[in-house]
Formats: structure tokens, sequence, C-alpha cells
């Protein structure tokens, strides 16, 4: 079983329609060079990402089809996902199948080099949840 203390808060997902003014309303509390840009073909999306203490805040705008363009379609902008960070993505994932989630699809690479996988399971409100393994967070530890 795995050791829940391990798990924490790695970064939230907002899905939002123009990344350039999703950022501008930061700018009076996140410095700009800080923002790391990143293209996602393989999901359809562009991504900016900022850094706010631990954990990672990160902007979606969806370029083509897909879970977060599905998303903004059907609810407009908004948190897409809550994302836990674990030691061991297959050992989370095996410990949350066995308390009754279901992964919506198999882990796949994401933004950073994260290795994610996305569960059946909502916020209310209708954020996901997924499991990140960051390997940089094992460097850092």
């Amino acid at each position: 079983r795995m050791d829940r203390t391990s798990v924490s808060l790695h970064h939230i997902t907002w899905v939002v329609r123009d990344l350039a003014v999703a950022l501008a309303s930061l700018s009076p509390v996140l410095p700009a060079d800080a923002v790391v840009h990143e293209s996602l073909p393989q999901r359809g999306v562009a991504t900016a990402r900022v850094r706010v203490g631990t954990t990672w805040l990160v902007f979606v705008q969806p370029l083509g089809p897909g879970a977060p363009a599905d998303r903004l379609a059907r609810a407009g902008e908004g948190p897409l996902l809550l994302s836990l960070g674990v030691t061991s993505l297959d050992a989370a994932l095996d410990d949350a199948v066995a308390r009754g989630a279901r992964p919506t699809g198999p882990a796949r690479t994401g933004v950073g080099g994260w290795k994610v996988v996305d569960l059946d399971v909502q916020l209310p409100g209708g954020a996901s949840i997924q499991l990140c393994e960051d390997p940089a967070a094992a460097d850092d530890g």
C-alpha cells in the first residue's frame, strides 16, 4: 500500500480561451519571466505554467479537439484538473484502483516531462483528479 504522506498538490490546470489574456490577468502578482510556455500537440493544447510555492499553476489553451476543448465548450473557462504529486505513479495508481478509482486512459507524458494519468474521480464543479510523477521533484529531494 502506498504511503499517503507522499501525496502532494503538484499542479492545478485551468482551461482558457487565450493564454495571453489569462497570463495578463496574473501579471500584477506573478513575474512574467517565471512563466514556462510549452506546446503539447498530442493533447491539442498550448500551455503556460508558473510555479507558485511548491505548486504549479498551469493554463491550457485548446488548439484542437480533445478533453480540454470539450471542457471549454461544455463549461467555459475554469478548473480542468487537480493533479496530485506522487513519488511512484504505478504504486499510486494501484492504490487508487484498489480503493475504487479507475484511470480514464493510459499514463502519458505531460508538460515538463511529468508522467500523468487521469482518474474517473471529479471534484464538485467537474474538475478531474490526476496523478503526477514529476522526475524533477525526485531530483529536488
